[in-house]
Protein backbone atom coordinates (compact mmCIF):
# COMPACT_ATOMS: atom_id res chain seq x y z
CA UNK A 1 0.00 0.00 0.00
CA UNK A 2 0.95 3.33 -0.68
CA UNK A 3 0.18 6.54 1.25
CA UNK A 4 -1.13 9.54 -0.66
CA UNK A 5 -2.15 13.13 0.07
CA UNK A 6 -5.00 13.72 -2.29
CA UNK A 7 -5.09 17.75 -3.10
CA UNK A 8 -8.54 19.38 -3.92
CA UNK A 9 -9.91 22.40 -4.36
CA UNK A 10 -8.50 25.39 -7.35
CA UNK A 11 -6.72 27.64 -5.37
CA UNK A 12 -6.25 27.10 -1.43
CA UNK A 13 -8.97 29.32 -0.77
CA UNK A 14 -11.00 26.19 -1.07
CA UNK A 15 -8.14 23.54 -0.79
CA UNK A 16 -8.57 20.45 0.81
CA UNK A 17 -6.53 17.91 1.91
CA UNK A 18 -7.40 13.88 2.53
CA UNK A 19 -5.42 11.48 3.75
CA UNK A 20 -5.73 7.96 1.74
CA UNK A 21 -4.02 4.89 1.42
CA UNK A 22 -3.70 3.13 -1.72
CA UNK A 23 -3.24 -0.57 -3.61
CA UNK A 24 -0.10 -0.80 -5.02
CA UNK A 25 -0.95 -1.23 -8.18
CA UNK A 26 -3.59 1.23 -8.26
CA UNK A 27 -2.23 4.06 -10.79
CA UNK A 28 -3.56 7.13 -9.91
CA UNK A 29 -3.31 8.92 -13.13
CA UNK A 30 -5.39 5.95 -15.17
CA UNK A 31 -7.95 5.88 -12.12
CA UNK A 32 -8.47 10.24 -12.12
CA UNK A 33 -8.97 9.48 -15.75
CA UNK A 34 -11.49 7.03 -15.42
CA UNK A 35 -12.75 9.19 -12.24
CA UNK A 36 -13.61 12.11 -15.34
CA UNK A 37 -15.07 9.78 -17.69
CA UNK A 38 -17.40 8.66 -14.81
CA UNK A 39 -18.00 12.14 -14.08
CA UNK A 40 -18.93 13.10 -17.86
CA UNK A 41 -21.30 9.85 -18.14
CA UNK A 42 -22.67 8.50 -15.60
CA UNK A 43 -23.13 10.99 -13.21
CA UNK A 44 -24.06 13.90 -15.35
CA UNK A 45 -26.44 11.49 -17.64
CA UNK A 46 -28.37 9.93 -14.17
CA UNK A 47 -29.79 12.51 -11.93
CA UNK A 48 -30.13 9.45 -9.31
CA UNK A 49 -26.27 9.01 -9.51
CA UNK A 50 -24.67 10.23 -6.34
CA UNK A 51 -21.76 12.68 -6.41
CA UNK A 52 -18.17 11.28 -5.62
CA UNK A 53 -14.95 13.42 -5.18
CA UNK A 54 -12.23 11.83 -6.77
CA UNK A 55 -11.04 10.38 -3.06
CA UNK A 56 -14.56 8.61 -2.67
CA UNK A 57 -13.92 7.22 -6.24
CA UNK A 58 -10.49 5.41 -5.59
CA UNK A 59 -12.24 4.52 -2.09
CA UNK A 60 -14.54 3.10 -4.32
CA UNK A 61 -11.71 1.12 -6.00
CA UNK A 62 -9.71 -0.16 -3.18
CA UNK A 63 -8.32 2.64 -1.46
CA UNK A 64 -8.89 3.03 2.62
CA UNK A 65 -8.89 6.04 4.70
CA UNK A 66 -5.54 6.39 6.66
CA UNK A 67 -4.56 7.87 10.48
CA UNK A 68 -0.82 6.90 9.39
CA UNK A 69 -0.02 10.02 8.14
CA UNK A 70 1.92 12.26 10.61
CA UNK A 71 1.16 16.13 10.08
CA UNK A 72 3.07 19.14 11.21
CA UNK A 73 1.57 22.47 10.63
CA UNK A 74 3.69 25.81 11.04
Amino acid sequence: MRLIAILSGSDWYDASVEHIEIPDKMNLENEYTAYIKWLRTDYHSNTKTKHQSFTDFLKSRGATDTDKVEIFEN
